[in-house]
């Protein structure tokens, strides 16, 4: 009998730091997963960053070339020095409006930036061709001074939803929707989830969904995803076609 309370001790003991050993683990595994988070978000900042700066740089351009015609022409053709100062008051609110949106999802860390083109609404139709199982359905009408971060915006969430498909549902019919309305554009990327996942595709926690909604975020608009009610996986967002005041 005189061992009993000893034998119950060291159960209570071994059960209590087997609890404690539980819980340890799953804290370090949430604080990782944290970690990887915001990692994630720092990337897409930086990556917003790289395909905003050549936005401007294009704005500043047009800026450029029709501040010189503007200046030929202002004496013998008023009519035209106003269109080139028109082009000029657009490009420049253009460029403000994507150098606000730089400042607030950038940090300001010292990275340097490796610069490339920005694709636009033009280069969706080869990124959906290029996807095996994909289609694409365009309704309404895009104007044609279409901010170009939206486009931006719109380009890099189809690129994301095309990617994530093929890691987590290779093989699923996948289709992509541009709705443009008169003042937002409507993006869609829906698949089946008749595939299986990519044996050969890295691990992820939806951290590209987490950056695509920053991104969404960035030029005013809003990004929604998850399961769809008749099975598959949906990705919608909503942009504006300028971003607006305010935007994160």
């Amino acid at each position: 009998m005189t061992l009993l309370p000893v034998i119950i001790g060291d159960s209570v003991r071994s059960r209590r730091a087997e609890r404690e050993a539980i819980e340890a683990r799953l804290a370090a595994m949430e604080a990782s997963r944290d970690a990887e988070a915001r990692e994630a978000v720092q990337a897409e900042r930086l990556r917003i960053a790289r395909d905003l700066h050549d936005v401007v740089a294009h704005s500043i351009a047009t800026i450029n070339v029709q501040a010189g015609a503007a200046s030929r022409v202002v004496e013998a053709q008023p009519a035209l020095a106003r269109e080139a100062l028109d082009e000029i008051r657009q490009a420049s609110k253009s460029a403000m409006d994507e150098l606000r949106a730089t400042l607030r999802v950038l940090r300001s860390d010292g990275t340097e930036l490796e610069l490339a083109p920005a694709p636009g609404l033009a280069q969706v139709s080869a990124l959906v061709e290029a996807h095996p199982d994909a289609e694409l359905s365009i309704t309404g009408t895009a104007p044609d001074d279409l901010d170009a971060g939206v486009q931006l915006a719109a380009y890099r969430i189809v690129q994301e939803a095309l990617t994530n498909t093929l890691k987590h549902a290779r093989g699923s019919a996948v289709h992509v929707h541009l709705d443009h309305h008169d003042d937002h554009l409507e993006v869609a990327v829906t698949n089946d989830d008749t595939g299986a996942p990519d044996p050969d595709a890295a691990p992820g926690g939806g951290h590209g969904l987490i950056g695509l909604r920053e991104r969404a975020e960035a030029v005013g608009g809003s990004l929604r995803s998850g399961p769809r009610l008749d099975g598959g996986f949906s990705v919608e967002a909503t942009l504006p076609h300028s971003p607006t005041e305010g935007s994160s």
